[in-house]
Formats: C-alpha cells, structure tokens, sequence
C-alpha cells in the first residue's frame, strides 16, 4: 500500500499528492486520505500503452489483507493523457498499466 503526501495549497487547504511512473504492472494500491474531497486523477499513458484506474470503497483493512473489491473506471484503458475527478468517495486507487504510463493523485 502506498500513502499520499500532504501538500497545502496556496488557499492554505491541506491536500493530498501521490505520483508513480510503471511499466506494464498493477500498481500497488493508494490509500486516500479520507478527508471528504473526492480525488482527481491523472493518467498519462505511454506511447502505444494504457492505463486503467480501479477503484474500491473496501476498508483500508480489506485492501491492506488484499481482499478488496476493485472496479475499473468509468473510461476504462485510457490511450491518451486522461484527467478525471472521480465521483465517489473511494477509498484507495490503484493503475492497471499495460506498456508504460505515469499517474498522479489529488485529493
């Protein structure tokens, strides 16, 4: 599991950030923060790769024993840079890339 770092925005809000670069995997999954903000998601697929956000609102437990529920996104494997902000209060994310790709995490 990976943890997002807090950031503060020139508002003086407090957010938080994760960023990863992989190459044809299923990255580990994200935890978000549970702040009440719905996160918004960069994917930045490489040249004649993809990626696929999933999502669950599993407990951090769940995901942490690997027993959790995901569903991919709405747009499913992205080929082109695709920046969403989810609508459900979810509670990690992870990437399903084939080829390579980068992602970021806001929430």
């Amino acid at each position: 599991m990976k943890i997002m770092t807090s950031v503060e925005t020139g508002s003086g809000q407090l957010r938080y950030h994760y960023s990863e670069s992989l190459a044809a995997t299923t990255s580990e999954a994200v935890i978000l923060p549970g702040n009440g903000a719905l996160a918004t998601v960069l994917v930045v697929p490489g040249a004649t790769s993809t990626g696929s956000v999933e999502i669950t609102i599993s407990t951090p437990a769940q995901v942490k024993a690997q027993t959790a529920v995901w569903t991919a996104w709405a747009d499913g494997a992205v080929s082109a840079a695709t920046l969403k902000t989810l609508t459900v209060q979810a509670t990690a994310l992870r990437l399903v890339v084939t080829g390579t790709c980068d992602w970021e995490v806001l929430a």
